[in-house]
């Protein structure tokens, strides 16, 4: 049971990081280039960062919860392998910093040279492609 809790904990930090990250490079975008915030579900065009964070927050949480509720009722091989949730949660936060610095660097969201259309980096080819 320790070494879930820690392992959770490891993981949960990492997901809080990064969408730390995401939240500034998103109200950087916000306010000095007047972009809009692509995901607005629950938050709106031109969401504050209490909104950002309490939308992840939420999210986050229902990331996190098979992981608790397997540790909760003694499967630990299902809590450990539901804690992928966070990780992938925070690699999205990553991703999604990465971007609003490319937009923070060159003054636009990254295009697609093969379709003309938006950028699509390889996690987002990856997951759509099934």
């Amino acid at each position: 049971m320790v070494a879930f809790v820690i392992a959770a904990l490891a993981s949960v930090a990492f997901a809080v990081a990064t969408d730390i990250y995401d939240i500034v490079k998103t109200r950087e975008v916000i306010t000095q280039k007047g972009g809009n915030e692509r995901n607005q579900f629950l938050v709106g065009p031109k969401p504050s960062a209490r909104a950002l964070a309490l939308r992840d927050t939420l999210i986050l949480a229902l990331a996190t919860a098979p992981a608790v509720t397997f540790a909760l009722i003694g499967v630990p091989g299902g809590g450990f392998g539901a804690l992928v949730g966070p990780v992938i949660y925070g690699i999205k936060h990553f991703h999604g910093g990465r971007v609003n610095q490319s937009v923070l660097d060159t003054g636009k969201y990254p295009v697609d040279p093969m379709t003309g259309g938006p950028g699509r980096s390889w996690l987002w080819k990856l997951i759509h492609n099934w």
